[in-house]
């Protein structure tokens, strides 16, 4: 049998760089993690919403561009609109120009498991979701007549799609939850590997800080839903110093914040003053209606900030709820909000979440990832 040779095909749902949002962090520092860890990586993308990005050919030894074909007729397919917009004649030849494993990122890119001129292969899916039920989700917070219908079909279509999962090799979940459904499904065909992230340690300040920070894209509806439900519920009691931070608000949530003196937005930061913030922040208060997957934000919180307000949603199966303070009524955040700011945040505490995070670092997931493609 000829050696193993440490190339890898990644096909990437989106641009992964900048890595500023959800599963493209993921997608971002697996590349990187894995090109420290000596993989040559051809990495295929989609480029719909993003520019091209030369940092890419930093971690990258080759890097393809493919044209998603956004055409409303797609709508009508028996396929999910975002498997369907994802296929492509010339990333398929591509791919079958050797036999290096392939790494399939999101059921997004799974059309690849059909064809059959790569029948044979060792293809790995790094679930970043249990579509069908993100999708049921963004259906019943959905107000628009026409995404209702979008999310309704979709999250329909999506879990008979989801049975291309048995052609895969193997199915790489990034939460304790999707791990057990996806091993349950698939005859055992799972791996629970955590999301990567953009921390390699654990760089928390000790002492209080004099702000509580919301962030997030704040573009996405959930977010937006989320922080709105704050400000009106909570936040307008409180008399503490709030920053919200993060890409393109809405009309609604900017007038929002406009009507309460002790909040603050910053849009569209920057990767280092989002870390400053929420390194200096007292509070990260992280909230959420979706309990689905792994909230890359909340790494990032934990990793970098003092306390950490969640709601159950938040931590549901993620296993880090040791690490984090849980309220979920108004009532709840705001009698943990005045708790929290007139405490200290000490060595002690910061010693705990090193000990715990050890397990969510991505030298733990990368070992686990090559563990994963090379047996």
């Amino acid at each position: 049998m000829a050696p193993f040779s440490k190339k890898i095909h990644v096909v990437s749902f989106n641009i992964p760089y900048p890595p500023n949002y959800g599963g493209i962090i993921d997608v971002y520092y697996k590349l990187k993690h894995l090109h420290n860890a000596g993989y040559s990586i051809i990495l295929h993308c989609y480029e719909y919403n993003r520019e091209p990005a030369d940092e890419l050919m930093d971690i990258c030894s080759e890097v393809y561009y493919y044209t998603r074909h956004l055409k409303p007729i797609y709508f009508l397919s028996f396929q999910p609109f975002i498997v369907k917009t994802r296929k492509n004649k010339q990333l398929t030849e591509n791919l079958a120009k050797d036999d290096y494993p392939i790494l399939l990122e999101g059921l997004h890119c799974t059309s690849f498991l059909n064809e059959r001129i790569l029948k044979g292969r060792r293809i790995f899916v790094r679930a970043h979701n249990i579509e069908h039920k993100y999708y049921q989700n963004l259906f019943l917070s959905e107000k628009s007549v026409s995404k209702l219908l979008f999310y309704l079909f979709e999250s329909i279509k999506l879990k008979f799609h989801e049975n291309i999962l048995n052609k895969a090799t193997k199915i790489l979940a990034l939460s304790p939850s999707d791990y057990k459904h996806f091993k349950s499904n698939y005859n055992n065909k799972a791996s629970l590997i955590f999301p990567f992230h953009a921390n390699d340690k654990v760089e928390i300040k000790t002492g209080k800080g004099e702000y509580i920070l919301f962030h997030g894209n704040l573009a996405v509806e959930e977010n937006s839903r989320a922080i709105l439900h704050l400000l009106k519920h909570v936040i307008v009691y409180q008399p503490y110093k709030m920053i919200v931070a993060g890409n393109t608000p809405t009309e609604e949530v900017e007038r929002e914040i406009s009507k309460l003196r002790n909040v603050s937005l910053e849009k569209n930061t920057t990767d280092e003053r989002m870390n400053e913030l929420i390194q200096n922040a007292h509070i990260n208060l992280l909230y959420t209606f979706q309990a689905t997957g792994m909230k890359l934000k909340l790494l990032n919180a934990l990793f970098m900030g003092r306390f950490c307000l969640v709601n159950d949603l938040m931590v549901k199966n993620t296993g880090l709820e040791k690490c984090c303070e849980i309220a979920n009524s108004s009532e709840e955040i705001i009698f943990e909000i005045n708790t929290l700011m007139s405490k200290v945040f000490s060595d002690d505490m910061i010693q705990f979440r090193k000990k715990y995070l050890h397990h969510y670092s991505n030298q733990k997931s990368v070992e686990k990832l090559i563990l994963a493609i090379e047996n």
